[in-house]
């Protein structure tokens, strides 16, 4: 059986996988040479051009005839007609029927954006069982609009930020709790993190609110410190490891809560809420990188890490206490926090195990889609763990 995995969210990439053996996994951003790359915002068309031949050219290496190609995304709202999904799922499967490429069934189930982390990690880790968290910038959108008119009085989006599954190979990946709040996906605007009513909303396994998780909340606090949201996470990461060397005065951030318990659930406070709609709520420029602005942006940097952690370690422990599984699986885009990484063995029994996703972000939904896919139409109980990332 040969499944052709697609992620056409941002990090775009693809991967055939035949009998449940990885054939080749494929990371656009390699071909373009742009980190990030996302076909639906790229203005190039010789970038466009020269990942269509490679993409085709490495599925021809492989087979002519595909059995399964399953496409993942984040779900796109329905207002970017343009680059809508179906739209771009139509192109990459105009360009395999040009090049000779024959398939017997496509499927696609934008919902699935979370369970699709969460296999990619699971069916890498070699564990026989494990309870997985996945955080993200936000993954599938809540659709039920009665709960959010009786919640909010108002219709909003609502994206799946942190989401707890249980895995092993007789059931696959099974939900068992997921999170809905605001995903901050357009970190320069104030408006997804401008909040008129504090609220949570709780159904058993199932959490409306108006929280930034920690991916929504790295991209907003990327952006005020001076860089590319959710692409330049990562050097704020870094910065946090300077504080040390910090000389400057604390301000709003040390003084405030960041996180509150309701009813059991973790949620980031309105106080946090009202600073970070401002458009520059703290003591410096933007753009400032003078020596005195940028030790406050890493002590900036270091309380937003202590603070993400907590509310992490917060969840794993959650996760183990619905599963009672000790094995614990990290994904989807924060789970490339690899500073705050090492940091939760210190805070967790020793009797956990954890494993952290080597592809946590979307690219590594290709795979992932592929993965869930072979196990649940085959029911085959038999291991490929990732033992390479050296994937072609």
């Amino acid at each position: 059986m040969k499944i052709l995995g697609i992620n056409i969210s941002h990090h775009g990439s693809s991967c055939l996988i035949e009998d449940g053996v990885i054939k080749y996994f494929l990371e656009d951003e390699r071909i373009c040479r742009q980190k990030g790359y996302n076909v639906t915002e790229s203005t190039d068309w010789e970038d466009y051009r020269r990942l269509s031949i490679y993409f085709l050219d490495e599925v021809l290496k492989y087979t002519n005839h595909i059995d399964y190609i399953i496409f993942s995304s984040f779900e796109r709202e329905e207002e970017c007609p343009r680059t809508s999904d179906d739209v771009i799922i139509d192109e990459y499967l105009e360009r395999l029927k040009e090049g000779g490429v024959t398939w017997d069934e496509v499927i696609f189930q934008s919902e699935n954006h979370h369970i699709y982390h969460a296999a990619n990690s699971f069916y890498a880790s070699g564990f026989d069982d494990a309870v997985s968290l996945v955080m993200d910038g936000g993954g599938g959108l809540f659709d039920d609009e009665d709960v959010i008119y009786d919640t909010t009085g108002d219709y909003n989006y609502f994206r799946e930020v942190e989401s707890i599954f249980f895995c092993d190979y007789e059931n696959g990946i099974e939900d068992e709790w997921q999170h809905f709040g605001f995903s901050g996906n357009s970190p320069e605007s104030t408006e997804d993190i401008s909040i008129k009513d504090y609220f949570v909303h709780e159904d058993d396994d199932l959490v409306i609110s108006n929280s930034l998780s920690c991916g929504p909340l790295f991209n907003r606090m990327s952006y005020l410190l001076g860089f590319r949201s959710g692409e330049d996470a990562g050097k704020v990461m870094g910065m946090a490891s300077y504080c040390k060397n910090s000389k400057v005065n604390s301000g709003w951030w040390d003084e405030i809560d960041w996180y509150v318990n309701d009813e059991g659930v973790r949620v980031t406070t309105t106080d946090l809420a009202d600073y970070l709609s401002e458009d520059n709520p703290f003591p410096f420029e933007r753009t400032d990188f003078s020596e005195e602005a940028f030790f406050y942006k890493c002590k900036i940097a270091k309380k937003l890490q202590d603070e993400t952690l907590k509310h992490t370690v917060s969840l794993i422990r959650k996760a183990v206490e619905f599963t009672d599984s000790k094995n614990v699986i990290l994904s989807g885009g924060y789970s490339a926090n690899c500073m705050n990484n090492y940091r939760y063995l210190e805070q967790l029994p020793n009797s956990v195990k954890l494993y952290i996703d080597p592809i946590p972000n979307d690219a590594g939904t290709a795979l992932g889609a592929a993965k869930w896919l072979y196990y649940k139409l085959t029911g085959s109980t038999v291991k490929n763990p990732l033992t390479t990332l050296y994937l072609g």
